[in-house]
């Protein structure tokens, strides 16, 4: 199979927020998630399991299911578990998973997952060795306060045998038991202060974090295949306490995303930069930056905006409730922001109905989230595929936070066998969308009862020529009564054929001038 064609922003744009191929078509993704948040820190790739695998037949069924892109979880931990020492082994494995999901037409994001910061915070992502603590980490008022009583050193916490060199870790049965706020535990002053001596390059470790990117940046270095690299998801704010203004998001110029995170990335992208200079980098602001986030710059300045991508998180909370037209709120917020900066815009993250976080499908990208993403034309991965844990009656029972396999917890989704679908997670996924526009994308819409979809777009440049066809995949099981394929506008000039091998309805220019205007409608037939 030919490899997957190069992915670019529009070079020289005050706002490039869509994503281009070689032949000048715009793409847009739709994905999912793929976080293994404990040792091995990655997914088992050589064989299928309802619960860890990203495997050739997961990868198969993203096909059917119209999914051009995972984010996959690159986990510090794992690239880098002693200090100064990269596991190239570790790499391999990652580097066989993106090898096969480009065999299967999927991009993949590299994401440097946390939630919580550390193990020592009952979350995960920084290595233990590049957590600074403050002196009252164990001691009175530590952590978790202010949230509960801090834990007793003598009864909650336990040292990990995978980390012996570091300060004992909290017990998983403590990290379940003890009240320690929202967030997952990231407002407490132990962790705030964590996070804020990371964001400061406390004995360098924020120059650590750059480098370890760059040495994977290195790694990865002339694979198209390889969408990006997402820099760190969900980061805190930082040490409230001290500074308490840095919680007030956009507009409040004061806010984390720029007193704190865009220094933190200026240093890692250009790092990546000098590693790999094509590299996109996708940054993401504080979650609850619901205006949008906070940046005054892209990383690099508007000169090397267009090789950056603001990634954001849709949750109901903190985001409002998707009814009512609020997720396309929240959609523009961001893409305003982009349009700012000169950046590319990507949901990295949202919400699925098997989640719980709604009694409808409206909280999830089947329904409301999707509709607004479509209405902005805008890509997205959904959380995640599967859990990527996996506990045995030994590890649950034991004081560890690690599974058998990962660490369930912070967030996992559930699993599946691997048989046709009916509801949740994978139905929710197979939405009609254009994949590739072979011109400028006006209007995109999918009504999730009926199917029907319509594509408006205007005809360029990347409208003729080889390989210039506009590309709308459907799921054949969406339309048990055939694909039914209408030119609305263009007439004559448009050739609109569906092609079932591929599950994609085919769009070709033929007499149409630019400027012109092409419309498609795709329903059951019949309907």
């Amino acid at each position: 199979m030919p490899p997957l064609p190069p992915i670019h922003l529009a070079a020289g744009s005050a706002a490039p927020l869509s994503f281009f191929d070689e032949l000048g078509r715009e793409r847009l993704f739709h994905g999912t998630n793929a976080i293994t948040k404990g040792p091995p820190f990655y997914p088992v790739h050589d064989s299928f399991s309802p619960d860890i695998s990203m495997s050739s037949e997961d990868f198969v069924w993203m096909e059917k299911l119209g999914l051009n892109v995972l984010r996959l979880g690159v986990m510090w931990p794992g690239v880098e578990p002693t200090e100064g020492v990269y596991d190239e082994s570790y790499l391999d494995h990652i580097s066989a998973i993106v090898d096969l999901a480009s065999s299967h037409n999927v991009y993949t994001l590299l994401d440097m997952h946390q939630d919580g910061l550390s193990e020592f915070f009952c979350g995960e992502g920084l290595p233990p060795w590049a957590v600074r603590h403050t002196d009252s980490f164990h001691e009175k008022r530590g952590y978790p306060f202010p949230f509960d009583s801090p834990m007793d050193p003598d009864l909650d916490f336990y040292n990990e045998p995978l980390f012996p060199s570091s300060p004992a870790l909290p017990t998983r049965q403590a990290c379940h038991s003890k009240n320690q706020g929202p967030g997952w535990h990231e407002p407490t002053v132990a962790s705030a202060n964590a996070y804020q001596a990371f964001y400061s390059n406390v004995d360098g470790t924020l120059d650590k974090w750059a480098a370890m990117w760059a040495h994977v940046a290195d790694r990865f270095k002339g694979r198209p295949e390889v969408l990006g690299i997402e820099l760190i998801n969900e980061p805190f704010a930082g040490d409230l306490y001290h500074d308490p203004l840095i919680m007030v998001p956009r507009p409040n110029p004061h806010n984390a995303d720029r007193v704190n995170l865009q220094p933190a990335y200026e240093l890692a992208s250009g790092k990546i930069w000098e590693a790999d200079p094509d590299r996109l980098v996708f940054f993401d602001g504080v979650t609850w930056g619901d205006l949008g986030a906070g940046f005054s710059s892209a990383p690099g300045g508007p000169d090397l905006a267009n090789k950056t991508v603001l990634g954001f998180h849709y949750y109901a909370p903190p985001q409002l409730d998707p009814t009512g037209g609020h997720a396309a709120l929240q959609f523009k917020a961001q893409a305003r922001v982009g349009g700012k900066l000169g950046s590319g815009v990507f949901l990295t993250e949202t919400s699925q109905p098997d989640l719980g976080r709604g009694a409808d499908d409206t909280f999830s990208i089947k329904g409301g989230i999707g509709d607004a993403a479509d209405s902005q034309l805008q890509s997205w991965a959904g959380y995640e595929w599967k859990s990527f844990c996996r506990e045995s009656t030994e590890t649950a029972d034991a004081p560890s936070q690690m599974g058998e396999w990962g660490a369930c917890k912070t967030g996992y989704s559930d699993n599946w066998d691997g048989d046709e679908p009916s509801e949740g997670f994978q139905t929710a996924n197979g939405r009609t969308f254009a994949s590739a526009v072979a011109g400028t994308t006006r209007a995109m819409s999918y009504d999730v009862d009926s199917k029907a979809f319509e594509l408006e777009y205007e005809v360029n440049g990347a409208s003729f020529g080889e390989g210039a066809q506009t590309e709308i995949f459907c799921r054949p099981e969406h339309y048990p009564d055939g694909v039914q394929v209408e030119v609305l506008e263009g007439g004559h000039g448009v050739e609109a054929t569906w092609d079932a091998d591929l599950s994609k309805v085919l769009v070709q220019v033929n007499g149409l001038e630019s400027g012109d205007t092409v419309k498609v409608r795709v329903s059951n037939d019949g309907n």
